[in-house]
Order: structure tokens, then C-alpha cells, then sequence
């Protein structure tokens, strides 16, 4: 078994942001079976081991641009900075960042396998599975026992943005009985992972919350005018489409569903750090 053994954040990356706040830790080289190992990072409240209480989970995808922009390649979601805030307002969780899988991210952020190459997602699609069970099977059981956690699928959420939202809204709607809590963010769905739709058509009646969000200029920047347009529409009508289905589902904005649409938002870290406390008030608020 693996020898769990937290360190500062600080200690394992030395190139750290100054401005990183709050009580960040990481365990190095987690085994992730059919995976790659994982150097998982971890967000406590302040002073959350000395404190007679438990808190709520949220596991994040994309865990290197979660909290600190010195290790992410494009820009940081600041997740401790929008906790510091939302612990002045009452509301504290502990967060895991999952760092992906590099040139393997498209694999394991998508649970449906083609039998090509998937040029929308610049990889093999069809890992997702072997990446649930290591959330499920191998990296909550460390975090509940190691951490003063909230165990129970109401007080445990996925999170993540683009391939990330949609694994994410996979574990949601496939694990049931672990994630009670999802947030996507720009969640990109392309024809290859259509199956999500039947999964979610089919899944249960609501019972738990999803933060769903989308911009309007998410293909800004691509050198090509025309296909950022084309980009920008199809996340634009593809979240529209998936929010009007959650309704279908039984989902109710504002009761057990947020949905945000930002008609100037791109697609990028800052516009997910932007609307990430609203995200973390929605899911973390007791409703």
C-alpha cells in the first residue's frame, strides 16, 4: 500500500506563486492503476487539524491549475484565494487537485472509447473508466482516511472544466453513490462522447446539485476567424442544450442546478477563476 506521507507544497515545488494562500499540501507519486502515478495536491481550511470538525470535498481536475499559476501552463483557477473569501462568508471545504495526464488528458477525461483517433479532442478517446475508478477505488479512500473529510456523496464533489467538466459530469451521473456534488465549466462534449446524453437521460432523478457554465467567446484566440466563430457557437449551443436536458431531467435553476452563461467569457483559466466562487458558494450552500 501506498505510504501516506503529506508534504508542503512548498517543499515538493520550489518555483511556488507568492501569493498562494492557505494550507497546501501534496502526496507524491499516488499509484493509479492502468494510470500514470499522481502527485496529488491537497487544500485544508485554516487550522483544520486542530479544529473538532469535518468538511466537505471537491475534486478537481486539472489539479496543476487549480491553485498556482507558477505550475499551470496557461493561468490559475486561484481555488485558495476563493476559499479564503468564502470562509469569511461561512463556507469551507477541503479541495483535492488532480494534476492530468499530460498528453493523455484526452484519454482519461473521456469515458466513451472510438475505435479512431478523435481529431476534436487530439487523442484517443475511451480512458475515462480506469481514471473513475482511481478517484473512487484509490485517491477518495486516502483522502477520508488521512484528512478530516465529509464522506458521504452530499458533501462530495467533482469538478472541472472543458474534457475535465466532462468526466466530471460523468462521475456525477455514473457514481451516484460516491459524487453528489458536480461542477462543469465549459464542458466540452464532442461527437465521439455523445453517449454522455443517453447517460444522462437515463440517470437518476435529481438528487444532488450541478454547477453548469459557458462562455460566449470560447473560441477566441484560435488564428483562424471562421473556426473560432464555428468553436465559439458550438460550446455556446451544445451547454444551452445540455442545461435545457438537465431541466428535462427534473433539474430547477437556482434549486439544485446554476446554470451561467457569459455571452464575453473565453475559454481559458481566468474565466473559470472568475466564476469559481459562485460555483463553490452554489455547491457547498446547504440549499
Amino acid at each position: 500500500m501506498h505510504g501516506t506521507r503529506w508534504e508542503s507544497y512548498r517543499s515538493v515545488f520550489p518555483q511556488v506563486h507568492d501569493d498562494v494562500p492557505g494550507d497546501l499540501r501534496v502526496l507524491r507519486g499516488l499509484p493509479a492503476p492502468h494510470l500514470s502515478p499522481r502527485d496529488v495536491l491537497v487544500w485544508l481550511p485554516e487550522q483544520a487539524a486542530a479544529r473538532e470538525r469535518r468538511y466537505p470535498v471537491l475534486y478537481m481536475q486539472d489539479g496543476l491549475s487549480v491553485f498556482d499559476p507558477a505550475t499551470s501552463l496557461a493561468g490559475s483557477w486561484r481555488a485558495g484565494q476563493t476559499m479564503e473569501i468564502l470562509r469569511r462568508e461561512g463556507l469551507e471545504a477541503i479541495l483535492v487537485g488532480i494534476p492530468n495526464a499530460a498528453e493523455l488528458r484526452p484519454t482519461e477525461y473521456t469515458p466513451y472509447a472510438s475505435a479512431l483517433r478523435d481529431e476534436e479532442i487530439h487523442g484517443q478517446p475511451g480512458g475515462g473508466d480506469a481514471y473513475l475508478a482511481f478517484l473512487v477505488d484509490v485517491l477518495k479512500p486516502v483522502i477520508d482516511d488521512t484528512l478530516p473529510t465529509l464522506p458521504e456523496p452530499e458533501c462530495t464533489g467533482v469538478i472541472g472544466s472543458s474534457l475535465g467538466g466532462l468526466i466530471s459530469l460523468y462521475a456525477f451521473f455514473r457514481r451516484p453513490d460516491v459524487f453528489g456534488l458536480a461542477g462543469a465549466m465549459s464542458p466540452g462534449i464532442p461527437a465521439s462522447q455523445m453517449a454522455l446524453i443517453d447517460l444522462i437521460r437515463r440517470g437518476r432523478s435529481p438528487k444532488g446539485r450541478i454547477y453548469l457554465d459557458v462562455g460566449g467567446r470560447e473560441g477566441a484566440g484560435l488564428p483562424d476567424a471562421g473556426v473560432a466563430e464555428a468553436l465559439s457557437r458550438g460550446f455556446w449551443d451544445g451547454v444551452h442544450r445540455l442545461h435545457r436536458l438537465l431541466g428535462s431531467t427534473g433539474y430547477r435553476d437556482g434549486v439544485d442546478m446554476l446554470f451561467v452563461a457569459d455571452e464575453q467569457a473565453v475559454h481559458s483559466e481566468g474565466a473559470w477563476a472568475a466564476r469559481l466562487p459562485d460555483a463553490f458558494r452554489f455547491l457547498l450552500s446547504s440549499g
